[in-house]
């Protein structure tokens, strides 16, 4: 029982915000935990640096948000686009099955020694909190990892009696979930100028991919699935949806979300920003916006420094061999691209193929729909394989075991990248099939494509 109870705090605590940001009662629903989490890990960093107790910065925020509702329902006029039910309904719908790996025993290694521990010691208060954080002790559980995924659980957990691990277990499969399903909804909103159905599958296509690696972790209390669904929703909103920066709230939360989750979330999140000015250089007055999620996930960096929390890459990383061309590094790299290969290279190459065959043949079609450039997020994800390169090239830990137990959980951003990638071309050649059915009867061709509904 108290597991439900704990879905439906996070969910009651950020509907009336998302409701009043949508203005679309289920897509509200789904969009509610994103913004309970958030609230909860600012009143833990408002905790670490003020002190007191997260159950009363929290309960001071959330009176705060629910105090600026009336404001943001006179400046939110409109419905946010595909947010009926039945578009919520079709893209939460099969996403729902592996969802019950929630079921599963909250045993994962991760989840218990980082997350988990992080929550536990939030609920203490800013005192015990910040000598946890500065403790050499607790440097295995990474303490300056960004609190965003801990803080709903510390929430829950300084609401509930006991440290119920089912409960952190379901709490964070939530918020997770929620990151997924807005990622599907991301790719719709993207197509929407497809047929329906064809937008629809799209999203859904691109949701199930989350479980394509590292599937049992999704629903387990790890972060990675959180913020690369995220950050690719955020990323699809404003590099291919024509109102993403128009409409800017969801994508920023959702890149919000992403740098506060983890470290290599934020690094990603800089990247996308530096893109989008250049890609909006000639409309900065609206593009700068992208940079407040930079803002958030750089004030945590510099907190956790000014706490004490300790860098395991940077206090070990065999920086000197990068930079002195160590012949070991070559041996390294030969190993990190085989492991990379092996866990994302399929898919990866897959949807550059159809991203060149949709460069050749469905670029106008593309255009026709209002879906932005590919080459933007194809340029996101070679810098965030670069990253990943760099890291295990740096590491200070065993190579072997670095690569075993990580290397496919931190793939998936490029995993999902390349299948938004060929889901939006897949969007863009159904779209102008329909538009064109040629001989076989139908519209006529140049007719404009089927609207969304």
């Amino acid at each position: 029982m108290a597991p439900i109870v704990a879905v439906l705090l996070i969910i009651v605590a950020g509907f009336p915000l998302a409701l009043a940001l949508t203005r679309a009662p289920l897509l509200a629903l789904v969009i509610a935990p994103l913004i309970s989490t958030l609230t909860s890990a600012a009143a833990t960093i408002l905790m670490l640096l003020l002190d007191g107790p997260l159950l009363l910065w929290t309960v001071a925020l959330l009176l705060a948000q629910y105090a600026l509702i009336p404001i943001l329902r006179k400046r939110v006029v409109e419905l946010l686009p595909y947010g009926s039910w039945a578009d919520v309904l079709w893209l939460v719908g099969p996403l729902l099955p592996p969802l019950l790996l929630v079921l599963d025993l909250p045993m994962k290694w991760d989840s218990h020694s980082i997350w988990w521990l992080h929550a536990a010691y939030f609920t203490k208060g800013g005192e015990v909190a910040r000598a946890a954080i500065e403790n050499p002790t607790y440097a295995f559980s990474h303490t300056d990892y960004p609190p965003l995924p801990s803080a709903p659980v510390a929430a829950v957990w300084a609401v509930l009696p006991d440290y119920d691990f089912y409960v952190a277990q379901f709490v964070s499969a939530l918020v997770t979930f929620s990151a997924i399903v807005v990622l599907a909804y991301a790719v719709r909103r993207a197509t929407g100028a497809a047929p329906a159905g064809v937008s629809r599958l799209a999203g859904v296509a691109v949701g199930l991919a989350a479980w394509s690696v590292a599937w049992q972790n999704v629903s387990g209390g790890y972060s990675d699935a959180l913020w690369a669904a995220a950050f690719v929703a955020g990323a699809v909103l404003l590099l291919f949806a024509a109102d993403g920066l128009t409409r800017p709230t969801l994508p920023l939360l959702l890149l919000t979300v992403a740098g506060l989750s983890k470290n290599e979330g934020f690094v990603t999140v800089v990247v996308l920003a530096a893109l989008v000015t250049v890609k909006e250089r000639r409309n900065l007055r609206l593009a700068w916006r992208v940079w407040l999620p930079v803002a958030a996930g750089l004030s945590w960096s510099l907190i956790a420094r000014l706490l004490g929390a300790q860098s395991d890459l940077v206090a070990g990383g065999q920086f000197h061999q990068l930079l002195t061309a160590d012949p070991v590094m070559l041996d390294r790299f030969q190993q990190i691209f085989v492991a990379m290969a092996r866990i994302s290279g399929p898919i990866v190459a897959i949807s550059l193929g159809v991203a060149l065959l949709g460069v050749l043949f469905l670029r106008r079609a593309r255009r026709e729909l209002g879906i932005g450039s590919d080459l933007w997020l194809w340029a996101v994800n070679v810098a965030y394989a670069a990253s990943l390169v760099l890291t295990y090239l740096i590491t200070p830990h065993d190579l072997t075991w670095h690569l075993g137990s990580s290397v496919d959980r931190v793939s998936l951003p490029l995993i999902l990248m390349a299948c938004a990638s060929a889901a939006c071309w897949g969007a863009a050649a159904v779209g102008r099939r329909a538009a064109n059915p040629g001989r076989r009867g139908g519209r006529r061709p140049g007719r404009s494509p089927a609207r969304a509904v």
